[in-house]
């Protein structure tokens, strides 16, 4: 679960969740843990959890960059360090695999899919990261 991005977050009650192992906060909510934060013996408060869930933008996407986004019927991927992902797999956003496309390829077409939104997880050294892309 990531709340690193909730500044403002007063009350927090995850105690009865015991499938909850990982809680993302951000440094300032990590060395001052409110009073009504309140969590299960299972979880714990961590700078980074990774991915969380299919939908979990906020963990660490290895310097892969999506673009344009939003796209007409192709998109690039590239990476800062001229590193090809090792995996790339397109998902609806219920979680649907649609597509496993070639991560060689730096650009890649969807034409055939309709106009939406869709989770591209990229797959490096064992580690995933989902990026939102968005069909027009």
């Amino acid at each position: 679960m990531d709340i690193s991005k909730n500044v403002n977050l007063i009350t927090l009650d995850c105690d009865n969740n015991s499938g909850l192992d990982c809680i993302q906060v951000n440094q300032n909510q990590r060395t001052n843990i409110p009073d009504k934060w309140k969590k299960g013996s299972t979880a714990s408060y961590k700078l980074n959890c990774g991915t969380t869930s299919i939908l979990d933008n906020s963990a660490n996407h290895f310097n892969f960059s999506v673009y344009p986004n939003p796209f007409d019927s192709e998109f690039s991927i590239t990476n800062s360090f001229g590193k090809t992902a090792d995996k790339l797999e397109l998902y609806s956003l219920n979680g649907v695999l649609l597509k496993t496309l070639d991560s060689s390829k730096q650009t890649h077409s969807l034409e055939g899919l309709s106009s939406g939104s869709y989770i591209l997880q990229v797959t490096y050294k064992d580690k995933l990261s989902n990026h939102k892309i968005v069909k027009l």
